[in-house]
């Protein structure tokens, strides 16, 4: 893969993580960075799509389960949508997917 192609990769993964982020602060279609015939936009588009099929867990509390679910959209732990009092239950659920993850891989080493 040339550098150029790894470039244009990498700014497709971003533009598909930044639309899961949009979702998650529940920001509308139309405020896609991506103006017009951009192909980034399609990819932030498919990005937010992705983030809105995926269900929250029942085995949890709502803010919990939308932590958890923010970790595999590939949201960072900084960027909870959630102020003071919820933020800890986000961040909690966002760390039990990590761990979730690491145990995962850890299986298959």
């Amino acid at each position: 893969m040339t550098p150029a192609e790894q470039v244009t990769l990498a700014a497709q993964r971003e533009a598909k993580r930044q639309g899961a982020v949009a979702f998650h602060y529940k920001k509308p279609l139309d405020a896609c960075p991506f103006k017009g015939n951009d192909p980034l936009r399609q990819c932030w588009l498919e990005g937010r799509a992705a983030a809105s099929k995926r269900r929250n867990r029942l085995d949890m509390d709502p803010v919990r389960a939308e932590g958890f679910r923010a970790f595999q959209d590939g949201l960072l732990s900084n960027e909870c949508p959630y102020g003071r009092g919820r933020r800890g239950q986000w961040i909690e659920g966002w760390e039990q997917a990590k761990q979730a993850k690491e145990r995962r891989e850890e299986i298959y080493r």
